[in-house]
């Protein structure tokens, strides 16, 4: 039936083995590992990524891949810029595809995976799943970011710092030249 497999995960599997054998990899793999994913990271701690896959077919015939991944990134904080802990879950599903055709065909629930050779590179392609669920600007909570508000602030600077509320930008639009008055 199925085979469970645990400790670091391979780096290359035969996908159609795999699907066709309804294969389960239990795992893990290092940070150190997957090069992209650690240009986004603040800090060179060398985690590790946890990762529950099964291969199998869908209902369709198609050789699908269900996954989850669970690790935690080091990530800078874009409104403190210190470096912060991010706990990351994400859960995917893929289809193995050979051509433009198939990946179309596919239903939005799948992403396709390309398929160029029976193995395909396993860390690639968890690697693509963990860059996709990146948050586009991670932050801190905001009770505990520690974004430097020592500075005084000039009223004259506020537009530029963009620290003016409603009111005051309605009442700094009005103040200013309008340069069609004379008109």
């Amino acid at each position: 039936m199925s085979q469970r497999h645990t400790t670091l995960l391979p780096r290359k599997v035969d996908a159609l083995k795999f699907t066709q054998r309804e294969a389960a990899l239990q795992g893990e793999m290092h940070l150190r590992d997957l090069p992209r994913l650690q240009q986004c990271l603040s800090d060179n701690i060398d985690s590790i990524v946890f990762a529950d896959l099964q291969f199998g077919k869908d209902e369709e015939n198609r050789r699908v891949m269900n996954g989850f991944l669970k690790t935690e990134l080091s990530l800078q904080c874009n409104r403190c810029l210190q470096s912060m802990t991010l706990p990351m879950e994400t859960g995917f599903h893929l289809a193995f595809v050979w051509n433009d055709e198939q990946a179309a065909a596919l239903p939005k629930s799948l992403e396709p995976v390309f398929l160029h050779e029976e193995s395909i590179d396993l860390y690639e392609i968890l690697e693509d799943e963990l860059l996709l669920s990146l948050p586009l600007s991670p932050v801190h909570a905001s009770d505990i970011c520690q974004i430097d508000q020592s500075f005084p602030v000039n009223p004259e600077n506020e537009v530029s710092l963009g620290l003016l509320s409603g009111k005051q930008i309605k009442k700094e639009a009005e103040r200013a030249d309008n340069p069609f008055e004379v008109l």
